[in-house]
């Protein structure tokens, strides 16, 4: 059983790209994100585990762990969820990155982003 999980890991595929370069470059100068941040919350976006992350794109494991709570930390949210809806609000909000916008939006749909 063990065995079989582990190969339906390992043929999984990454979900294609859910934007394009332009709505990519919204959401780079909204977070302001270095070049490899950005490329992993691209894979993140795509639903991608830290693991083939690291295979995608050639490097370690713990690198790419450290990329990831350093993405969830640039953008104020607790999970990878928070990722995709913060970067889905900014290319939304035609990059706008606003704090109180998306602390007022929280509040009334009960998001995931950590508000202080």
């Amino acid at each position: 059983m063990a065995q079989r999980e582990a190969k339906k890991r390992r043929d999984r595929h990454p979900l294609p790209d859910p934007l394009t370069e332009e709505q990519w470059a919204t959401v780079r100068e909204a977070f302001s994100f270095p070049p490899r941040q950005l490329q992993v919350v691209r894979y993140l976006c795509r639903a991608c585990t830290d693991r083939e992350i690291a295979e995608q794109i050639g490097i370690d494991f713990d690198t790419v762990r450290m990329h990831v709570r350093a993405a969830l930390a640039r953008l104020n949210v607790r999970n990878r969820v928070g990722v995709l809806t913060k970067v889905a609000r900014v290319v939304c909000n035609d990059g706008n990155a606003d704090a109180q916008t998306y602390s007022n939006e929280c509040a009334e749909d009960g998001g995931t982003d950590k508000l202080d």
